[in-house]
């Protein structure tokens, strides 16, 4: 059984909501861009219906990713998500990530 509503919302701060479609196409492109990556939640805080969690994504670019052709850079980003619970399924997730350090990392931007 899913922990995921039937129907949910991802917003990912500074873009347009997600909906359940947008997210599935998110995932694959990560997975493309970045096979075999792993996720480690680095801390957590609950509260009421929230639970807020501190991650670290590591990864080695080998597929195009916002469009950047593939590096064979290690990607390190840590991101915050929000997810919003009710009746145990996630309705909704906000996440929050630096897109200017992954542009960065992968050599996209120079930045002094």
């Amino acid at each position: 059984d899913s922990v995921m509503a039937n129907t949910y919302q991802l917003i990912i701060i500074g873009e347009k909501p997600e909906t359940t479609a947008d997210v599935n196409k998110r995932t694959r492109l990560w997975h493309k861009a970045f096979p075999g990556f792993t996720i480690k939640i680095e801390s957590t805080v609950a509260e009421n219906d929230k639970v807020v969690v501190r991650t670290k994504m590591q990864g080695l670019q080998k597929g195009p990713f916002m469009g950047v052709v593939p590096t064979n850079k290690t990607l390190v980003m840590r991101s915050f998500t929000e997810f919003t619970i009710k009746n145990g399924k996630i309705t909704r997730i906000i996440e929050n990530w630096d897109e200017m350090s992954i542009m960065k990392q992968l050599g996209a931007i120079i930045l002094n």
